[in-house]
């Protein structure tokens, strides 16, 4: 039986995602609070543009970018792709 595209491509994810975390033999205070108050704002928020999510968390948008990635493949946050504008993390 074949494997939709869709579903190859999050399980490749999970996959990169997965072997990033084993490689990590400590993981330091520092990313653990900035991640949990990035879940924390977007819970509280429901919606929140990424560059606005990065400015609160107070990190560059592209560590916030990829904070939101990992916990997007975690499946705590949601990425929304919108036609104009800066992307949206949804809870």
């Amino acid at each position: 039986m074949a494997v939709a595209p869709k579903q190859a491509a999050a399980a490749s994810k999970r996959d990169d995602v997965e072997e990033m975390l084993e490689s990590i033999d400590h993981v330091p205070e520092e990313l653990t609070s900035g991640i949990d108050r990035c879940v924390g704002i977007v819970r509280k928020e429901k919606s929140i543009r990424l560059d606005a999510l990065a400015k609160k968390c107070a990190v560059k948008r592209d560590v916030a970018l990829g904070w939101v990635r990992v916990l997007e493949s975690a499946g705590m946050v949601r990425i929304h792709y919108p036609l104009l504008g800066e992307l949206e993390v949804r809870a």
